[in-house]
């Protein structure tokens, strides 16, 4: 088996019944594991579920229903010790943060804080990052579906101290923000520009530590007819690329340089899907083996795994699993151990769905070699 190939599915697991839009899935600690997602009547939900090293999906440990009134398009990270925020388009469609705990046996606690950063009504994905220490940041569609940035504070206790600067960084039109940290205090988005088939557009901004915002960097347009949510991950050195459903809502991939807040043109791309690839998520496999998880043909689930080297050159397709064929839409992945994975997403039914899945990241020495002696 060469690194990349995709050995099947492992277990599975419904984990809500009644919805599981936009799930967002990460590591608590351990085997356990925490979904947010919008579930039954686009209320927001947060579950623990413990899945196993060998991919063993166990069940589910625990669930709290975090807003009763709406919690759509949620985004969670860890705070510190026991506290996470969730971010998301919270009553009257603004964008509200909420805290809360979960302990490393997967109990959910209770909420902690509850901040509004943008009254909207139309508040679109936001995303939170850490810049530094308690200092977060949030990039989001605000009013009008132009692009905003806030930077707030949330501290280790979980209490949320309020605003500290902000940016539109798109007057137009600016949805669907994936936000990466090149370095220092350059930060890049990738988003969905100018309309809702507008092109697919790459900015870099200046956020310093202390939460203060600086100016607009560089702004490059990497497609100009983008029809899908990006995903931009690091390759190497100043490298980066970005999967993304583009023209004909086909999957695309393209890789781009950014040196010190510096966008440069685009130096490969690749149709990884030709007949329907939209929100993509990209993650690391091993040397220059890339997974993307993503809305297929049909809307089923698909996987695919491709070589993308340090100089942003892409190669071919490696391997392909449909890992739902009845439906499989809004992934998010995580490395879980060794060569398993999992793909959370809406799934059969549009209920919320877990997989576990086996792609090879440790190659294994062929027998025929394993005796010869240097």
């Amino acid at each position: 088996m060469a690194i990349g190939d995709i050995r099947g599915i492992i277990d599975s697991l419904d984990f809500d019944l009644y919805g599981g839009l936009l799930p967002k899935i990460i590591r608590v600690s351990g085997t356990t594991y925490a979904i947010a997602y919008q579930g039954y009547r686009n209320d927001g939900y947060l579950v623990t579920i413990s899945i196993e090293a060998n991919g063993a999906i166990t069940g589910v440990i625990d669930s709290l229903e975090f807003d009763t009134s709406n919690g759509a398009h949620p985004w969670i990270i860890h705070i510190a010790g026991d506290v996470y925020a969730i971010a998301y388009v919270g009553p009257g469609g603004n964008g509200t943060i909420k805290t809360l705990t979960i302990q490393a046996n997967g109990t959910i606690g209770v909420v902690i804080d509850t901040f509004a950063h943008d009254p909207g009504p139309s508040v679109i994905e936001p995303v939170i990052v850490n810049i530094s220490g308690s200092v977060y940041a949030i990039f989001y569609g605000g009013p009008d579906n132009d692009g905003w940035l806030k930077t707030i504070t949330v501290n280790s206790d979980g209490s949320i101290g309020g605003i500290i600067d902000s940016l539109e960084f798109d007057t137009a039109y600016g949805v669907y923000s994936d936000p990466i940290h090149i370095g220092g205090s350059v930060w890049a988005v990738a988003y969905t520009a100018d309309a809702i088939f507008g092109p697919g557009r790459l900015k870099t901004i200046s956020v310093a530590s202390n939460g203060i915002i600086g100016a607009i960097m560089s702004s490059y347009d990497y497609d100009s007819n983008q029809t899908s949510a990006p995903d931009i991950i690091h390759i190497s050195g100043d490298i980066y690329v970005i999967a993304y459903g583009g023209p004909g809502r086909h999957g695309w991939l393209k890789t781009v340089s950014i040196v010190g807040g510096s966008i440069g043109a685009v130096i490969d791309s690749t149709e990884f899907e030709a007949v329907y690839g939209c929100n993509p998520w990209i993650v690391h496999i091993a040397d220059d083996v890339y997974a993307i998880a993503y809305d297929g043909p049909d809307g089923d689930g698909w996987l695919k795994t491709v070589a993308i080297n340090g100089s942003g050159v892409i190669g071919g397709e490696v391997s392909a699993l449909e890992y739902d064929p009845a439906n499989g839409r809004y992934q998010s992945m995580i490395h879980i151990s060794g060569n398993i994975y999992a793909i959370a997403y809406l799934g059969p039914g549009n209920d919320g769905w877990l997989k576990t899945v086996d792609i090879e990241t440790v190659a294994v020495t062929p027998r025929s070699q394993a005796y010869i002696i240097a």
